[in-house]
């Protein structure tokens, strides 16, 4: 899921025929989700791995909740939406 989300990314998040700084933090957002979560199905990955998650990307990483959630459920959404 992931990976088609970042193909749909690619293509969504451009300017003047560039990837915005929007679609690079999204790549980064989703590199400790496909690492934790790589091979479960996107159906089954609820609150507590969302919490996982987070968990490591500000214990391990030094990032901000706020901005770790928005993407990650971003991605999620659209999921759901396609």
């Amino acid at each position: 899921m992931i990976n088609v989300y970042r193909k749909y990314a690619r293509g969504y998040y451009v300017k003047n025929g560039e990837p915005t700084k929007e679609y690079v933090e999204m790549k980064h957002a989703a590199r400790p989700v496909l690492k934790l979560y790589g091979r479960t199905a996107a159906e089954t990955f609820g609150p507590l791995s969302l919490k996982a998650v987070r968990t490591h990307m500000i214990e391990d990483l030094g990032l901000s909740r706020g901005v770790i959630n928005n993407r990650i459920k971003r991605m999620f959404k659209w999921a759901v939406s396609e």
